[in-house]
């Protein structure tokens, strides 16, 4: 009898590590990354691949990311019919038909120049010599689509020039360029990762003024802490064409933690207005809050999404 208790003690146990091992995995973010758009008219080997690989590179640092390969985002984007172009010239275009993904992030080339410097001097015991710098100057945009609404939650651009020895022979084009586009991406690296406030939602109903949300201090949250509140947008069939719209997503209250414990926390609820009530499902959005790329990578502090 003592045996089949342990046995059924044990698979109880083993349950728990399961579920809790999934629930973990359902707070990761599942962001894609597409090859760089170039709109330069000026084509280097591997340049756009080199810059959604480096991008890529960011994001996988951290445990909140899932990063969906690139071969499997080029085939939903095929399934769908979409390409990348069309999205970022009209990013609503993807609201709805995507389920796999949380976020798109779309890199585009938007100024590229190689140029070469050549200097002669004489020195002063009468000896010519000959110095050469070959320049690589970048323009990179970035915009980052939240898949399920549409809205562009971050985009930013930045430039950048690499100086390397020797001219544009001796030091290639192809060299200049990527050295370029490496430097820049250092610079997007910390405010892309501040582009993702943590997400969760409402589990538990307490009363008209508290609820739980499903995020406590394994990511960091804390007393003080303030969310947004949305009602999800609900499907919306076209009367005409049968097509499958999507209502926009509705801001119902504040949320602000009382108490955080590790998985969860205890909110006092704002309403904006008094006529709707809060339900479990409703999300939560942290509100702005910036982060060090070292609290993101230390153990225990990176942000997630709950799901």
């Amino acid at each position: 009898m003592v045996q089949k208790n342990f046995v059924f003690v044990f698979l109880i146990y083993f349950n728990l590590l399961a579920n809790l091992g999934n629930a973990q995995e359902q707070r990761k973010i599942n962001i894609a990354v597409g090859e760089f758009i170039n709109r330069t008219g000026q084509e280097y080997a591997g340049l756009t691949t080199t810059g959604a690989d480096l991008l890529s590179n960011v994001f996988s640092k951290i445990k909140r990311f899932n990063l969906v390969e690139r071969q499997d985002l080029e085939e939903i984007l095929t399934t769908q019919a979409l390409n990348l172009y069309d999205i970022d010239q009209n990013v609503s275009s993807i609201v709805g038909k995507i389920k796999t993904i949380d976020y798109l992030v779309i890199g585009i080339i938007n100024h590229l120049l190689i140029s070469e410097d050549i200097q002669y001097f004489t020195d002063k015991e009468g000896k010519q010599h000959r110095q050469a710098w070959t320049y690589g100057a970048i323009g990179i945009n970035i915009r980052i689509v939240d898949v399920e609404t549409g809205e562009v939650v971050y985009s930013g651009s930045k430039k950048c020039v690499e100086r390397l020895s020797g001219d544009i022979k001796e030091a290639g084009v192809e060299n200049a360029a990527n050295k370029a586009m490496a430097n820049t991406m250092v610079k997007f690296e910390k405010e892309l990762l501040n582009a993702f406030p943590l997400k969760g939602y409402i589990i538990t109903i307490e009363s008209a003024e508290k609820a739980i949300i499903d995020i406590g201090t394994e990511f960091s949250v804390k007393k003080g802490d303030k969310f947004l509140v949305f009602r999800p947008g609900k499907i919306i069939v076209h009367p005409v064409t049968n097509k499958e719209l999507f209502s926009p997503r509705k801001e119902i209250a504040e949320a602000k933690v009382i108490s955080a414990d590790i998985n969860t926390s205890l909110v006092e609820i704002k309403l904006k207005d008094k006529t709707l009530k809060i339900e479990t499902g409703d999300y939560v959005v942290e509100k702005e809050k910036k982060r060090s790329f070292g609290e993101f990578i230390e153990e225990g502090l990176e942000p997630g999404r709950g799901q």
